[in-house]
C-alpha cells in the first residue's frame, strides 16, 4: 500500500510512495528510504501510511521510525488505525502498545505453525509441497528428449517445452546416459527411462 506524504501546514501533497516488498526487506524498499530523505530534509511534517504492519516489522524498528521522524519534525498516521497519531502523545503510546502487540502475535502465530509442523510429523504426515513426478513420465518426455539429444532443440529449450527447471531435465539425459536414476535439482529420485 501506498505512503502518502503531507507538507507544511497548508498540507500539500508531497508525494506518493509505494514499495511492494517486506517491510522487512530494508533493500528493497527504495521509496522508503526516499521518505527518510525527505523527513531528514524537514520538507515532510506528517507521514500517512496504510497499516501499521506495512512500515514497521518489529518493535524496535518502530522506535528506530519514530525516534527518526520525530528527529526531522515529522509525525505519523495511520488511515486503517485512527488512534496511531504520533503527533499526540497519547497517540504515541498507542502506536508503541499496537506495535508490541503485534510482534507478540506474530512470535504466536510462528510458535502455534511449529507446534502444528512438529505434531504432523509425530503423525507421519507429509510437510511441504508433494513431490512432483519424474520428468520421465511425462508424456512429451521422449519427444522431446530425441530433440535434445539429436541437437535439434537446446536443454534449455527442452526443458521450457516440458515446464520443466533445466536443472532437473540435464539430470534426467544424464540418468539416461548412465541407465541409473535421475537426481533432480530438488534432491528427490526420478526413475530413467
Amino acid at each position: 500500500m501506498p505512503l502518502r506524504v503531507a507538507l507544511g501546514d497548508d498540507d500539500d501533497l508531497v508525494g506518493e510512495f509505494v514499495d511492494r516488498t517486506s517491510a522487512a526487506d530494508l533493500r528493497g524498499r527504495r521509496h522508503w528510504r526516499e521518505v527518510r530523505t525527505l523527513v531528514d530534509q524537514r520538507k515532510v511534517d506528517l507521514l500517512l501510511f496504510w497499516r501499521l504492519d506495512r512500515i514497521a516489522r518489529s518493535v524496535p524498528d518502530a522506535a528506530d521510525i519514530v525516534k527518526r521522524l520525530r528527529g526531522g519534525g515529522c509525525g505519523l498516521r495511520s488511515l486503517e488505525e485512527p488512534w496511531l497519531d504520533t503527533t499526540t502523545a497519547f497517540g504515541e503510546a498507542l502506536y508503541y502498545i499496537t506495535v508490541v502487540n503485534a510482534q507478540l502475535e506474530r512470535a504466536a502465530l510462528a510458535e502455534r505453525v511449529k507446534a502444528g509442523m512438529e505434531r504432523a510429523r509425530r503423525q507421519g504426515k507429509a510437510i511441504g509441497r508433494p513431490p512432483r513426478a519424474p520428468i520421465e513420465q511425462h508424456r512429451r518426455w521422449p519427444e522431446v528428449r530425441d530433440l535434445v539429444l539429436d541437437g535439434v532443440v537446446t536443454l534449455r529449450e527442452g526443458a521450457r517445452l516440458l515446464k520443466v527447471r533445466q536443472a532437473d531435465f540435464a539430470a534426467a539425459l544424464v540418468a539416461l546416459r548412465k541407465g541409473g536414476p535421475a537426481q533432480s535439482s530438488s534432491g528427490e529420485l526420478t526413475e530413467a527411462s
